[in-house]
């Protein structure tokens, strides 16, 4: 509703002088300062490589408001009209700390200003209003196609992270598991997980999906999840696999929650419902991941602040082989990594909601074969 024909053309000319895609501009950040008010030194973030600052009013002589640049030594004057603009970075994610700044109090009247960000992510997505139906994306379809995003691996990523390391040697002095959060986009909140599962785990859980491209001749998606639990034997006796995989399970949900950043209290929603997604009829859609609370949860929100989505790779897919967890805001997606978590975040954290489309995931289909995952959402502190 905000944006009007003023303001998108004020956008358009924040983008030509930040020389950035109009795309990764956040939404305009309105303030105020009255007589006394100010804003401590700080930086903007690394995250964030350039912004623009645009005063809307005069201040009179020596009546302060300033924006202060204590490490380069100089001050700007508020002048109605006017912006000031800088680099956040010296180069991709790394921080420029000689521009921390600082918005001075005015002394008798009030500052008024606009705070524009570019984020390094891609922050909005466009749909065309008027056209038909069928040339719109539906709003589980991403509107960057998977060719335009950036695949990321998470193997890949891993190895080039000396802090991530394999799991075989991820064993801690105690005979538990180190697991290693490696976060790939700032805001909103996505982070990878390698090595949560052995191939030897990662294969019990396969196992409890059936393949129903055997039965059907064809390479289908499942049509129902398999929940993982440890009531899955029924009243068999176990063999020695069913007490394998009656061991992995007790251990799997503190494991992912510990993945998703929540160590201290959680709480699962639901339970852990395990796919086989296979390639899918030409025309159909992609289906979207994010997931709004249950009325049970929403009311306990005071309690349970922090709500995130876990998404696990039970097994590889090729290079270009579909199957990634894409990321359409973002304009990036995960490869199938056998064992590898994503975590992103849901609901509202740090001031963005789902319904803005922070937290968006779309799950793409297989090109051919099969890609098997578990998915779960926890909510919890961190």
């Amino acid at each position: 509703p905000n944006q009007t024909e003023m303001v998108g053309s004020i956008e358009n000319r924040l983008a030509a002088l930040a020389d950035m895609d109009v795309t990764h501009l956040e939404p305009m950040n309105m303030v105020r300062y009255g007589p006394g008010q100010f804003f401590k030194t700080h930086h903007d973030g690394r995250f964030r490589p350039k912004t623009v600052f645009i005063y809307l009013n005069d201040l009179p002589p020596d009546d302060g408001g300033e924006t202060l640049f204590p490490r380069l030594g100089f001050k700007v004057v508020p002048r109605r009209g006017c912006a000031v603009m800088w680099s956040n970075i010296l180069g991709p994610q790394v921080d420029d700390q000689r521009l921390v700044h600082q918005g001075l109090p005015p002394k008798t009247s009030v500052k008024y200003g606009v705070n524009c960000f570019f984020n390094d992510k891609v922050m909005r997505r466009y749909q065309y209003h008027g056209a038909d139906a069928a040339a719109n994306p539906s709003p589980a379809a991403p509107s960057r196609g998977v060719s335009q995003a950036q695949t990321l691996d998470p193997v890949k990523i891993a190895e080039a992270n000396p802090g991530a390391p394999a799991l075989a040697a991820a064993g801690t002095p105690e005979g538990g598991l180190r697991i290693c959060r490696l976060r790939v986009s700032q805001r909103p909140a996505v982070w990878l997980a390698p090595n949560i599962l052995s191939s030897e785990e990662a294969g019990l859980l396969r196992a409890m999906v059936p393949d129903r491209s055997k039965a059907s001749g064809h390479d289908g998606q499942s049509s129902s999840p398999s929940t993982a639990s440890t009531d899955t034997l029924g009243g068999k006796a176990p063999s020695e696999e069913d007490s394998a995989r009656e061991r992995l399970l007790a251990d799997l949900e503190p494991r992912l929650a510990t993945a998703a950043g929540l160590g201290g209290e959680w709480q699962l929603e639901g339970r852990l419902e395990i796919r086989r997604r296979g390639p899918e009829a030409p025309g159909s859609q992609p289906s979207a991941l994010h997931t709004k609370p249950s009325r049970s949860v929403a009311q306990d929100e005071d309690s349970f602040g922090i709500r995130r989505a876990v998404f696990l790779f039970l097994n590889d897919l090729p290079e270009a082989g579909g199957g990634e967890l894409l990321f359409p805001q973002l304009a990036f997606q995960v490869r199938p990594r056998e064992g590898c978590a994503v975590v992103w975040e849901l609901g509202q954290q740090g001031g963005w909601t789902l319904e803005e489309g922070a937290a968006e995931c779309v799950a793409m289909p297989a090109l051919a074969g099969g890609r098997y995952g578990l998915s779960c959402v926890f909510t919890g502190r961190a």
